[in-house]
């Protein structure tokens, strides 16, 4: 069976080398593994073009065959051109390949998906943003994808009305339930250590927090926070700390590429806060879970599908920081609240991780196998 799998981000090169991050490249190895032929399609751009610390990747299988391998071109007309040279590659492999997977949505994964639909070719969906179906061509796409996979419960519920062939996906991470940490949430140090891990952007409500760390420090509340991640926005949020008057409390580590080194950063702090203002299904917030960190987080996207509010973390609507403030102070104060948190992310994991036997690229050759076996 030949497959064609469609990207919705960028894949990166540099020296000749073609790289994406580790988690979609170790999906791409197994799929190769288990497909007679594997094509891979996304746009691609250099490494120097990246914004700095914003790559966490591994170097895609030699098995996977590359459709693209032209970095991506600048200006309207460069990208309109990328575009209608990857649609053209799509349409030549789409004949040889028996199926096509789409990592949706995005704009070449759904302008393939309409095609898919119009040449009546076999295609199915990776839904793991915060999407729904709004028009009438989201809605066509998804009803006449032949299987949809998502990554969180929100997003079936969201996409089983227009098509019961939904199920969950294996999420893309490498741990499992043995890697569980157990903590005494009792024992603080001298500050409370929060911790944010994520890409440094305003849609993460990484300003939110900040202003939330500038509400307690203000009360005399002794805390720290440790930002892990890159972004567009770090070298303001800096500025922006330095300018609240909390330079000396908020500590900016960057990206952390060493697995072990971010291991323990989760492992060393007493709250884990994610105040986004949009998700899917977050995978920092899978690994604070395996650490039984107390979360506070906010209800968007498939997050309240595996949490639970006041039982496994502490919900705060959006952009507000006066809301998130007043969180962070219950859990400072109520150390049977953190433990009750603590203790209910921690079986929700590994509630979660339970239910998967088998890899996402296994999902897929299932799902693809079935349909065309029963041809």
């Amino acid at each position: 069976m030949k497959v064609i799998i469609v990207g919705n981000g960028p894949t990166t090169t540099k020296d000749g080398h073609f790289y994406k991050d580790k988690h979609t490249a170790h999906f791409l190895k197994d799929a190769a593994g288990l497909f007679k032929a594997t094509s891979w399609l996304e746009p691609v751009v250099s490494i120097r073009d990246l914004e700095k610390g914003n790559l966490l990747a591994s170097e895609i299988d030699s098995r996977v065959a590359l459709l693209n391998k032209a970095t991506v071109r600048h200006g309207r007309f460069g990208k309109v051109f990328d575009y209608l040279r990857l649609f053209s590659l799509f349409l030549a492999e789409a004949r040889r390949s028996d199926c096509v997977y789409l990592f949706f949505n995005g704009h070449l994964p759904w302008l393939c998906a309409l095609t898919s639909v119009l040449v009546r070719k076999r295609f199915g969906l990776y839904i793991r943003c915060d999407f729904t179906p709004r028009n009438f061509f989201d809605r066509m796409i998804v009803t006449h994808a032949h299987f949809i996979l998502a990554n969180g419960e929100e997003l079936v519920s969201r996409v089983r009305p227009f098509n019961p062939r939904v199920n969950l996906v294996a999420p893309m991470i490498d741990f499992s339930a043995d890697d569980l940490f157990t903590r005494d949430v009792d024992r603080f140090g001298k500050a409370i250590k929060l911790l944010f891990v994520g890409r440094l952007e305003r849609a993460k409500g990484v300003y939110v927090l900040l202003d939330a760390v500038s509400i307690l420090y203000k009360k005399d509340i002794v805390i720290s926070l440790d930002v892990v991640g890159g972004g567009a926005e770090y070298d303001a949020l800096v500025e922006y700390s330095t300018r609240l008057g909390i330079s000396k409390s908020v500590h900016f580590h960057g990206l952390i590429k060493d697995k072990d080194k971010l291991k323990k950063m989760y492992q060393g702090a007493d709250i884990f806060v994610l105040p986004s203002f949009n998700e899917g299904f977050p995978r920092v917030v899978y690994e604070a879970m395996l650490s039984s960190l107390p979360i506070i987080t906010t209800a968007v996207g498939s997050i309240p599908s595996l949490l639970v509010h006041e039982k496994s973390a502490l919900f705060v609507p959006k952009n507000d920081s006066n809301a998130l403030a007043d969180a962070i102070e219950v859990l400072i104060r109520n150390s049977q609240l953190r433990k009750i948190l603590s203790d209910g992310s921690a079986c929700a994991i590994l509630e979660y991780l339970s239910r998967f036997d088998v890899t996402h690229a296994m999902q897929v050759k299932k799902q693809f196998g079935e349909k065309i076996a029963s041809v």
